[in-house]
């Protein structure tokens, strides 16, 4: 796994490598010209200036007076004037040079970012796919195989559903994510009571956690926003199965929502690994995920957090992160709220 790791590391970073060989080759080859050319510009200047001897001693000007004419005030001014405009457009040339370099590094490190996120999407969707697939298949030739009892049987119906479900909203988000790529795309305004909204979210997924998770739910009846339902329950469920996946069993996972200044505002805190204050600026973006996908433990995309904030912004609300006290980490979600009709 190491080698296949810096194999693909290299491959990614390829291009770049060429790059900076082609830049030092630019760079190393301005510097030799523009010393050439600087030479050049002083063997021209003394050549003409030894000629300049020759026609005035000719011409019977004594040698104390030769240095002191016009002549050679004119061509010393004009030697000073090639030197200092060869400098000025090597000035330039560098400054010019140096930010194309800048721009077009910038631009390869995204490219790579961008494909090392990618690969790690494709890896992480296909054992996001794979689990459920195979737990749903394995409880259908079960129960085609053997003649199970009634409660069995409606155990692994059971276990099954919850797999499609999953396998439904990992479609979801990928729809979601998609759509998002068209700028023009804008949320439906609908009066959404996002407390009933949010119960009914949570609720499925404390049933699906509360052996494993110590939940504390604080929902405040009644608050509106104007969203599309979708949306909105796509941001509370990632929200709160982002807080299961990154905290331990045992751990509390704490739930509010309630109204403040206009704002419908929803906070979740996990008491999990935390996000380290360098990662805080590069979660929401789509595909990151903290850490190597061929090591990490956590499941997920890399969609969640990517489909919270563009729901987030949609909607014309703010989105903070902060670390929660001991440890772990702290969502708050504010959204305009509106009256309930």
């Amino acid at each position: 796994m190491p080698k296949a790791s810096s194999s693909n590391t290299f491959k990614l970073h390829k291009p770049l490598i060429i790059f900076y060989i082609l830049v030092f080759y630019i760079f190393a080859s301005f510097i030799w010209w523009s010393y050439l050319l600087i030479e050049n510009t002083r063997h021209t200047y003394e050549y003409t200036k030894k000629i300049q001897l020759l026609e005035l001693e000719h011409e019977g000007v004594s040698s104390e007076d030769v240095l002191q004419t016009d002549v050679f005030d004119e061509l010393d001014t004009r030697y000073n004037r090639q030197i200092w405009m060869i400098i000025g457009e090597g000035i330039v040339f560098l400054i010019l040079l140096t930010l194309a370099v800048w721009r077009i590094r910038q631009s390869f490190r995204q490219e790579i970012s961008l494909a090392r996120q990618q690969r790690n999407f494709l890896l992480s969707i296909t054992h996001e796919l794979k689990s459920p697939l195979a737990s749903i298949k394995l409880a259908l030739e079960t129960m085609i195989k053997r003649d199970l009892d009634k409660e069995r049987a409606r155990r692994l119906l059971d276990n099954s559903l919850s797999d499609t479900n999953r396998l439904q909203n990992l479609v979801e988000d990928i729809l979601f994510a998609a759509k998002f790529e068209d700028h023009h795309f804008e949320f439906a305004q609908d009066n959404i009571n996002i407390s009933n909204l949010s119960s009914g979210v949570i609720d499925k997924i404390v049933e699906q956690n509360e052996d494993r998770r110590n939940f504390s739910v604080q929902i405040e009846p009644d608050i509106c926003v104007l969203g599309e339902r979708q949306a909105l329950g796509s941001l509370v469920s990632n929200l709160v199965e982002n807080a299961v996946k990154y905290s331990s069993n045992g751990e509390g996972i704490d739930i509010h929502l309630f109204r403040k200044d206009g704002q419908a505002v929803f906070t979740v805190s996990d008491h999990g690994i935390g996000i380290p204050d360098e990662e805080k600026s590069n979660i929401f973006k789509k595909f990151y995920r903290i850490g190597n996908e061929d090591t990490r433990k956590a499941k997920g995309t890399g969609l969640g957090l990517f489909i919270v904030k563009e729901v987030v912004h949609g909607l014309k609300g703010e989105i903070k992160v902060e670390d929660n006290q001991p440890k772990g980490v702290k969502f708050t979600v504010s959204l305009p709220a509106v009256e309930n009709n």
